[in-house]
């Protein structure tokens, strides 16, 4: 039986896939997504250290790696460049993405073994 948390998980994976690989295929086009006081000598590093972190949270977002952290960490990202980016078609798109990898945090994972859910139970407190 497949799961919606999965379906979720693999479709944000996906989604952070898409967006590491076409940063770190034409990074010169994502310079200017960058804020204005962002831009400038070190704007191609921040690009690439950008597209690293999408690259690492489509692999622990879509295979379940660190099932609530992962997520959360997506959600203050997304949330961030949203924010950054005003209120325009993108940051719209960025904001709905990170409400997705917030659910992800409050779904509960009934496929997790004994250990993890206490050390989820730690982290998040019991649901």
């Amino acid at each position: 039986m497949v799961r919606g948390s999965t379906i979720l998980r693999i479709g944000l994976g996906l989604v952070f896939a898409y967006f590491s690989a076409m940063q770190f295929i034409n990074p010169v086009v994502w310079t200017s997504f960058l804020p204005r006081a962002l831009q400038g000598a070190n704007a191609m590093l921040l690009v690439y250290l950008n597209a690293s972190l999408d690259g690492v949270l489509a692999l622990t977002i879509g295979f379940g790696v660190f099932p609530k952290v992962a997520p959360f960490i997506g959600f203050l990202h997304l949330l961030g460049i949203a924010i950054t980016m005003g209120l325009n078609d993108v940051a719209v798109r960025d904001f709905g993405l990170s409400m997705a990898c917030l659910s992800l945090v409050f779904i509960q994972e009934e496929h997790l073994t004994g250990r993890q859910r206490r050390i989820m139970a730690r982290i998040f407190g019991r649901h």
